[in-house]
């Protein structure tokens, strides 16, 4: 009786728990080729700038629904780890973060602002004698990929205009948030430099 007991107790605990190449239970393999061309896909299409290494594949869980694991890789700039990238199992949903990292470079610089009411010059009446002057505004910073603006940091500088901010290398758009559609100015980060860069604003 002991021993069918003992059998009946190692099929309870073993029925309905599968291993697979990565040795994690209750789950079925993912499909790696699947997966890494959905990573692909997601990474050429949101930062070109970055790869996918197929090899760091990682089967994890939980599964989805119990049913099938999701596949971590490795997501590289520069032939060094900047993050990972996950795509659900079953679902196909996808998770990228990025590896918080020091960051050695960016911009920096002044907002000028001009216009307003026309102070005109007595001695030309189409001239006006308004100056620029630095100012407090508000910005977003995006990726600069065609028709996929991704927000990226926003930033305000201060009263004296002056702003600084940190960023990771790439190139990027930056727009005034009252004209969230005009891109300001497109700079181009690289790595260790700070980039000094004017920003000049018209009021209506």
């Amino acid at each position: 009786m002991k021993k069918y007991l003992l059998i009946l107790i190692i099929v309870l605990l073993t029925s309905g728990c599968t291993t697979n190449n990565y040795n994690t239970p209750s789950c079925n393999t993912p499909p790696i080729g699947e997966h890494y061309n959905i990573a692909i896909e997601y990474i050429n299409t949101n930062y070109p700038s970055y790869s996918i290494l197929k090899e760091s594949a990682e089967g994890i869980g939980p599964c989805n629904g119990g049913n099938t694991q999701s596949t971590k890789f490795n997501v590289l700039q520069g032939g060094k780890v900047i993050g990972t990238i996950i795509i659900e199992g079953g679902t196909n949903k996808v998770t990228f973060s990025l590896i918080e990292q020091e960051v050695a470079q960016g911009i920096f610089g002044y907002v000028f602002i001009s216009g307003g009411a026309c102070l005109v010059d007595p001695e030309n009446p189409y001239v006006c004698l308004n100056k620029p002057s630095p100012g407090k505004a508000s910005f977003d910073i995006r990726k600069n990929i065609p028709y996929n603006y991704t927000v990226i940091k926003s930033f305000e500088s201060d009263n004296d205009g002056s702003f600084k901010v940190e960023l990771q290398p790439g190139e990027y758009c930056i727009f005034d948030k009252n004209m969230p559609n005009v891109c300001e100015k497109q700079i181009i980060i690289k790595e260790n430099e700070w980039l000094n860069i004017t920003l000049n604003l018209a009021l209506p």
